[in-house]
């Protein structure tokens, strides 16, 4: 019997209606942010969690939809295009490859049809309700406006004969089937979390850039594999996005790096691209698909970065707090795009604290909702060793104000909308530790993703940047050193340092002399100014006249 087009229609509308209903039953059971959230979490967190991840995701599946679309890869469609042609006659996938490569290209449309509608539900449009785009892909979220006809059409009637002989070279698994596979099984590994998965898929479509999907396991070599080892020494973090580097091959990407001399990414950033490259063909030697791992062994040396150790200048500190990220971006996957979206992670909340405190970007991960509290009148940051918390040293327990920009833009909003969700700290998106230390991932994405971003040379700047911006500001500013020993929680030799004490209303004063980056008072509010912290015995929000800061300057 010959294979109808109006066969695989029906076939791919029932496949659709399915993934669809799957995709919203998600949305509505909180699944997806199961395992995410720590034991004892409110309905209410995990319906959240779950509505921003699925948005997060799909929008980056989306992304991923679109470049593969562009380069006619429809290796995310292969898989469903096979199982369904073989449920109408079995064998037909393999003995016709151009009918389950079109099939796969309609099926690639319709997941970005799917992940549009998940788009869409995660931000309230619960009554959308996708069509699958069979014939036109004019308007279909994987597809691109410009794209050429690929794939083919369906034509109306598709002869089945007897599946023919394969041979050998036809039979072999190529990079995409088996990345396909080993993503899939990936994903479903008992608490894999879902930022993990899509990081290592991320790394992965570094082998289909540099091999192409349709290359065979077998074809690839270990000197091949050596040229990306050599290569990812030399690339700059975020390469993709690199202005400098964008459209480009991988071959081409690297030698723009070598003769541009672009600062290339630290070594643990490209070892976990290593690492995921070795894992993926270490899995085909288990089952048996190669004999050898092309990547064994390949490790880069890791080398100690170099302590932040400068201020940031103020052209600098004008670019970081004068751009989209604080003043407003297109959206939270395009923060250094102007526009109206506004910024409200722990990376916004984090650089702000570090600049008007001083204080240590460990310091600031740790920060509870109740450790901001008002002390003689003045709301403070206590910064202090309680509930298993480490400082520095014991110098490094103090008290630091709340500066009045800080309190504008929504501070306490920020620690009372924190803990009337139950959340144990200040910012508890922030990476967590480690091995123990809290700084360490928050001070690479500062130096890995969003000073690169913004065009700031690293070279030795970072978060604690922050900390001598505010160090320098104060000695500009005339503050004695005992006063800013005692907001930096710096130990202090001098005699007259180890009597009396440095009560808040003081340090506020002190602190309210410091000039600061005018854009400082420019940035918009998260939350309103004057929001008390709930929780007994804390006395109103200090109050605090609207043009607090309108006379600070640039540091």
């Amino acid at each position: 019997m010959p294979l109808t087009a109006d066969e695989i229609n029906h076939a791919l509308d029932a496949w659709f209606s399915a993934a669809l209903d799957a995709a919203f039953r998600q949305k509505s059971d909180g699944t997806f942010a199961i395992g995410v959230l720590p034991g004892g979490s409110s309905h209410d967190e995990l319906h959240d969690l779950n509505l921003s991840m699925i948005r997060d995701d799909a929008e980056n599946r989306i992304e991923h939809l679109q470049a593969d679309y562009r380069r006619h890869d429809f290796g995310a469609g292969r898989g469903v295009a096979r199982s369904i042609i073989d449920a109408l006659s079995p064998g037909a996938a393999a003995a016709h490859p151009q009918l389950a490569e079109a099939v796969a290209k309609r099926v690639v449309e319709a997941l970005g049809s799917i992940e549009e509608a998940r788009g869409r539900w995660s931000q309230g449009d619960v009554d959308y309700r996708p069509t699958r785009h069979m014939e036109s892909s004019a308007n279909n979220p994987a597809a691109s406006a410009d794209l050429p006809a690929a794939g083919g059409v369906l034509p109306a009637v598709l002869p089945v004969a007897a599946p023919a002989a394969v041979s050998g070279a036809d039979d072999e698994p190529t990079l995409g089937e088996c990345l396909e596979t080993f993503l899939a099984i990936d994903e479903k590994r008992p608490g894999r979390m879902l930022k993990h998965h899509a990081q290592m898929a991320s790394h992965l479509k570094l082998l289909v850039d540099v091999f192409r999907s349709d290359r065979t396991i077998a074809s690839i070599t270990r000197k091949e594999a050596g040229a990306i080892y050599e290569g990812m020494q030399f690339l700059p973090a975020g390469f993709r996005q690199h202005p400098q580097l964008s459209g480009l091959t991988f071959a081409q990407a690297v030698a723009r790096s070598r003769s541009e001399g672009l600062k290339p990414m630290n070594s643990g950033t490209a070892n976990t691209y290593l690492g995921e490259m070795r894992a993926f063909f270490e899995h085909l030697v288990k089952t048996g698909v190669c004999s050898q791992n092309p990547f064994t062994k390949m490790n880069i040396k890791k080398t100690k970065a170099p302590r932040s150790s400068r201020t940031f200048s103020n052209v600098e500190l004008s670019k970081i707090f004068g751009g989209a990220f604080f003043m407003g971006a297109k959206s939270e996957k395009r923060p250094y795009a102007p526009g109206s979206h506004l910024i409200n992670n722990w990376n916004f909340w984090a650089a702000l604290i570090a600049l008007t405190t001083g204080a240590r970007i460990s310091e600031i991960i740790q920060l509870r909702p109740q450790d901001i509290r008002q002390t003689d009148g003045v709301w403070v940051f206590d910064v202090n060793d309680e509930d298993g918390k480490r400082t520095k040293t014991q110098s490094s327990v103090r008290i630091v104000p709340v500066h009045p920009e800080l309190h504008r833009i929504g501070i306490l909003g920020l620690a009372a909308a924190q803990r009337a969700r139950g959340h144990l700290t200040l910012l508890p998106e922030a990476p967590k530790p480690v091995r123990g230390v809290p700084s360490k991932q928050a001070s690479q994405w500062m130096t890995e993703r969003f000073l690169p971003a913004l065009g700031i040379d690293w070279d030795g700047a970072g978060f604690h940047s922050f900390r001598h911006c505010f160090i320098t500001a104060a000695r500009d500013a005339g503050v004695v050193q005992e006063t800013v020993d005692a907001m930096t929680g710096h130990a202090n030799g001098a005699v007259r340092s180890k009597y009396g004490e440095n009560r808040a209303p003081m340090l506020l004063r002190a602190l309210e002399q410091l000039k600061m980056p005018p854009e400082l008072a420019l940035i918009p509010a998260r939350y309103p100014a004057g929001v008390a912290i709930p929780d007994s015995g804390v006395a109103p929000s200090r109050q605090l006249a609207p043009d607090a800061a309108a006379t600070q300057q640039t540091i």
